[in-house]
C-alpha cells in the first residue's frame, strides 16, 4: 500500500513535467515555423493531448488535500506503478512521433506536412491516452483507509 495523497502527488508531477516538457518542444517547433500557416490547427491538435488530463489529476489531488487527513487513505501500490509507467509510455510515444517527424516527413512520397505526420499518429495516441485515463479512473476511485476519519468522533454524528 501507498498514500494516496503521495501516489497522486507523484502522478501530478510525472505528468506535469512531461506536458512542459512537449509545451517547450511546441513552443520552440512553432518559433521555427514548423507548422506554418497550420499553427493554429496544432495547437488545437496539441492541447487536447496533455491540458485535460493535468487539469484531472491536479483537480482531483487538490480535492484530496481540501478532504482533510489525506495521509489516512491508501491505495494499491500495483495499481499506482501500472498508472505511472502507462504514463511514461504515453509520454515516451509522442516524443517518438515527434522526434521521428522531421525524418518522416524528408521520407514521405507524398511529402506530408508536420501536422499530417502528427494526425496519422492521432488513433494511437488516443487509444493510449484512454488508457491512461483508464487508469486514472481506477486508481482515484480506489483507496483503503488506514483509521478513523478526520472529524469523525466516538459517540456518533
Amino acid at each position: 500500500m501507498i498514500s494516496k495523497l503521495v501516489a497522486q502527488r507523484n502522478l501530478l508531477i510525472c505528468w506535469g513535467v512531461g506536458t512542459l516538457l512537449f509545451v517547450a518542444i511546441a513552443i520552440t517547433q512553432q518559433a521555427g515555423q514548423k507548422f506554418g500557416k497550420d499553427s493554429d490547427a496544432f495547437w488545437d491538435w496539441f492541447l487536447p493531448n496533455f491540458i485535460p488530463t493535468l487539469t484531472l489529476i491536479g483537480g482531483s489531488y487538490v480535492a484530496l488535500v481540501q478532504q482533510g487527513d489525506p495521509d489516512n487513505k491508501q491505495i494499491d501500490k500495483g495499481n499506482y506503478w501500472l498508472c505511472f509507467w502507462i504514463m511514461v509510455l504515453y509520454f515516451a510515444l509522442m516524443l517518438l512521433i515527434f522526434g521521428l517527424m522531421s525524418y518522416a516527413i524528408d521520407k514521405s512520397e507524398n511529402k506530408l506536412t508536420p501536422l499530417e505526420h502528427l494526425r496519422n499518429y492521432s488513433k494511437i495516441i488516443v487509444a493510449l491516452h484512454s488508457l491512461v485515463t483508464l487508469m486514472l479512473g481506477i486508481f482515484f476511485a480506489k483507496e483503503k483507509s488506514t483509521g478513523t476519519p478526520a472529524g469523525n468522533k466516538a459517540g456518533g454524528n
